[in-house]
């Protein structure tokens, strides 16, 4: 496994601070990054006086967010098949 993939297993087996499950983070995690980025759209689009280097460090951020989404689906996916998964 390598480092971000442990650092994120590592991450969303323990809670936040403000007490949220992190099994619910691990269990839906392109739930939320769906709907963060849908909010994060509409924002852009209603608030025309951002300026655009921002919402270009906002697109970035959420590019590489998705790509650890998409890690830790992948890891589901191949617990599923390998039978190690237990959600």
């Amino acid at each position: 496994m390598d480092e971000l993939a442990h650092a994120v297993a590592h991450t969303i087996t323990h809670r936040n601070n403000r007490g949220i499950p992190m099994e619910f983070i691990k269990t839906h995690p392109a739930r939320i990054y769906a709907v963060v980025v849908a909010v994060l759209a509409l924002v852009a689009h209603f608030v025309p006086s951002l300026p655009s280097p921002l919402i270009l460090g906002v697109v970035a951020a959420v590019l590489g967010t998705g790509e650890a989404v998409q890690r830790v689906e992948n890891g589901k996916t191949l617990g599923a098949y390998t039978g190690q998964y237990r959600p």
